[in-house]
């Protein structure tokens, strides 16, 4: 049916003569390592930590931790992903 023919020529058309070449993409990430000191002084052996609550903010910690490496996992798969499937733009 003519139509159709006019329908396919409006939602897909011919490419055009000249290619356009997409922006490279260029992306990089790393986190800096941070370190952390105990503030100088002298507890003479005492300190005001509840093993408690020490205990629940290491069990947060090491969940959270589990977490972020699941996105991590989740956001280098999906990069890679769309470098396969994205091969018209150029990663750098």
């Amino acid at each position: 049916m003519p139509g159709d023919t006019l329908m396919a020529e409006r939602f897909n058309p011919t490419p055009s003569v000249q290619p356009i070449v997409p922006p490279m993409l260029h992306s990089s990430f790393e986190p800096h390592e941070r370190f952390y000191r105990a503030k100088a002084g002298r507890s003479g052996g005492v300190v005001s930590a509840n093993p408690q609550l020490l205990r629940a903010f290491s069990q947060q910690i090491y969940s959270l931790n589990l977490k972020l490496e699941e996105d991590l996992s989740w956001l280098r798969n999906a990069w890679s992903q769309f470098c396969n499937e994205c091969s018209w733009v150029p990663v750098g």
